[in-house]
């Protein structure tokens, strides 16, 4: 067993999480998703059917958890609202042809799907609310939030949503679409 930060731990993530942690490291950044967000990520995105879509705003953590997870023939797409972070990661998926890189409003990765998961590691802006990310989602379809407040998720009419803690201060919330 290993605990949280040790070198351990660290040597054991896929080495383009370990990339991505390590340039938002040397930009003083951090907001990036822990290993247990993304160890959860990467398990519902192998999960998930179809393509993926990470509307992270950082520096890529959350986008290589969700790579690690997808099959082969599947497809990634990510948005940055930074164009400063966005230039700065590219880097790091020059080598995987599966993934898209757009740098804008989160709503212009939406018109890329239908999506089988849409991570969403930050509160939504105005311009993303529930119902354009569940119209994004195939019947099925998973979202899932870190940092997100609990309304109007849980209770939305179209989702079948649950709070799942990762540990006594930190809770994902993972919803499907019902229909």
């Amino acid at each position: 067993m290993t605990t949280r930060g040790n070198r351990r731990e660290r040597s054991e993530l896929p080495l383009v999480v370990a990339l991505a942690q390590r340039l938002a490291f040397l930009h003083g950044f951090e907001e990036s998703c822990d290993a247990r967000v993304g160890r959860v990520l990467r398990t519902f995105t192998a999960l998930a059917r179809g393509k993926a879509l990470d509307l992270g705003t950082g520096f890529g953590v959350s986008a290589a958890w969700m790579l690690d997870g997808l099959g082969s023939g599947r497809r990634l797409v990510r948005v940055d609202v930074e164009p400063e972070r966005h230039e700065r990661v590219q880097s790091l998926f020059v080598p995987y042809a599966n993934v898209t890189l757009l740098c804008g409003a989160r709503r212009d990765g939406l018109a890329h799907g239908p999506f089988g998961i849409v991570f969403l590691g930050a509160e939504p802006e105005q311009d993303v609310g529930p119902d354009a990310l569940i119209d994004a989602l195939h019947v099925g379809g998973l979202v899932v939030l870190d940092r997100a407040r609990r309304c109007p998720w849980l209770r939305h009419p179209r989702l079948a949503a649950s709070e799942v803690a990762l540990s006594d201060d930190h809770a994902l919330i993972v919803a499907t679409r019902a229909w």
